[in-house]
């Protein structure tokens, strides 16, 4: 053999057992992701007879002494109510909590309601709530709420459940949570909880950490998400900071 080939087939023999490797990897994970899928097929069938059992329980048992048939005492949760959010709702706010209130109550949960003024005051109500142990916090508004309440209880056991409630509701609809009071408290009550990825963006001047559930955007197209959501919204008192800060950045 030319003494020149034997690099070549060195090369070559190599090439030759990266790529059986490779279909042998493959080939694992095909069979794994077919498992996955099957098992994710049974956790929904589970889940949904779950969610029939629960409505059936809500049906049978009354709520009213402070004692839930099923499992002794009710449950405790922390409601985070946002009144402003969504379309067209400024006159309707207090039905539409005592909607809330009531079917969380019907499923065994029993709720200390706050009323969100600022935001601020939704990130101290929800951090001081996972400090003190709260087991569940219930956030009944839209995506702006939900996300300022999770990112104060990243990393903590208090579990934060979803009432949709408003404009958009993506991470209710991300997630699956039913758009519906009486079924996204139905899911609540159902007690089963996910775990789900959270984004962190660190920033220097000034030193801040920040969360995010749906996406993180600079420049421009920050620009049009803000002005997008200010716009359906009608919060025309926000588009002008928006810009200002666009061009001061």
């Amino acid at each position: 053999m030319d003494a020149r080939e034997q690099p070549s087939r060195t090369l070559v023999l190599a090439l030759r057992r990266k790529q059986r490797k490779q279909k042998k990897l493959l080939r694992r994970l095909e069979k794994t992701a077919a498992r996955l899928e099957r098992r994710k097929i049974k956790l929904q069938a589970l889940e949904t007879e779950i969610s029939d059992l629960e409505r059936h329980v809500a049906e049978v048992i009354a709520p009213t002494t402070g004692v839930d048939g099923r499992n002794g005492p009710m449950r405790q949760a922390l409601l985070i109510f946002n009144p402003w959010s969504g379309k067209g709702e400024e006159n309707n706010h207090a039905t539409r909590l005592s909607q809330v209130v009531d079917n969380l109550l019907a499923h065994g949960i029993r709720a200390r309601v706050e009323i969100k003024t600022s935001s601020k005051m939704a990130r101290a109500l929800a951090k001081g709530a996972a400090d003190s142990g709260a087991p569940l916090i219930v956030a009944a508004a839209g995506d702006g709420t939900v996300e300022e309440i999770a990112s104060q209880i990243v990393g903590t056991s208090t579990v934060l459940a979803i009432v949709p409630m408003g404009t958009m509701n993506n991470v209710a609809r991300s997630l699956g949570v039913p758009l519906d009071i009486g079924d996204a408290c139905a899911l609540i009550g159902m007690g089963t909880t996910r775990h789900i990825d959270v984004g962190r963006v660190l920033s220097n001047t000034p030193p801040r950490e920040t969360y995010f559930l749906e996406c993180a955007s600079v420049g421009l197209s920050a620009l049009a998400a803000v002005a997008g959501e200010a716009i359906e919204k009608h919060h025309w008192r926000i588009l002008p900071r928006a810009f200002s800060a666009s061009i001061r950045n």
